[in-house]
């Protein structure tokens, strides 16, 4: 049993770590593509929704996969 749960902990630490990951990468480049509306938002802003971000992020990914820089 203590093998299921330490293998659950890795999982869930690597699912967030990712999500880390991309929050960074998102604020670099991703964010004014999923939401134009960022350009510009305060350090603040950008506090409040890593949460979500990093929670989130397949959703997001395949928001900004789907999205054009244009749009």
């Amino acid at each position: 049993m203590e093998g299921l749960v330490n293998i659950c902990l890795w999982l869930a630490a690597a699912y967030l770590l990712v999500g880390l990951i991309f929050y960074l990468v998102c604020l670099v480049r991703g964010m004014q593509t999923i939401d134009p509306d960022t350009v510009g938002a305060p350090v603040s802003f950008r506090l409040i929704i890593a949460p979500g971000v990093i929670i989130l992020w397949p959703a997001l990914v395949g928001k900004w996969r789907t999205k054009k820089p244009s749009e």
